[in-house]
């Protein structure tokens, strides 16, 4: 199990009777250090994401959309790889945790917006390793699973 994951707390649900499926809570792990705002100006950290939606096809344009506004940026030559910077936090394991956490919130808030199937994803954030996870609708809400 890597560093990442051990950095992270999840909320494990039942998942008809397995205990597959969770929820990240990553307000808790919101990044908090103390360093000089030219310090913090210095740091980045990086995350590359690819999605597929599964069953949206009359939404898709309005969901990239809506990645647009939140500051995501598509590659132009791949079909759902998408890149985003954080400017100001640290690559630290419980930043890239509530980076992660992040990530789950603003798909499932879109995916409860724009109503598909589901939304399977690959995210590798700063120099951690990749995961994959699922926004699915299992309990007549969206929530983050995983893959």
């Amino acid at each position: 199990m890597s560093a990442l994951m051990l950095a992270c707390i999840f909320d494990m649900k039942k998942v008809k009777g397995t205990d597959k499926g969770f929820n990240l809570y990553a307000r808790a792990f919101r990044y908090q250090f103390s360093t000089s705002n030219d310090q913090k100006e210095r740091l980045m950290l990086h995350v590359m994401l690819t999605l597929d939606l599964s069953q949206a096809e009359p939404e898709r344009n309005d969901f990239y959309k809506h990645l647009l506004e939140l500051g995501w940026e598509k590659f132009s030559d791949v079909d759902t790889v998408w890149r985003r910077e954080f400017p100001g936090r640290p690559t630290d394991d419980t930043t890239a945790c509530g980076t992660a956490g992040d990530i789950g919130e603003e798909l499932t808030a879109a995916a409860e917006r724009f109503r598909p199937k589901q939304i399977s994803y690959v995210a590798q954030i700063g120099n951690h390793p990749a995961y994959a996870r699922v926004v699915r609708n299992e309990t007549n809400r969206y929530a983050v699973y995983e893959a």
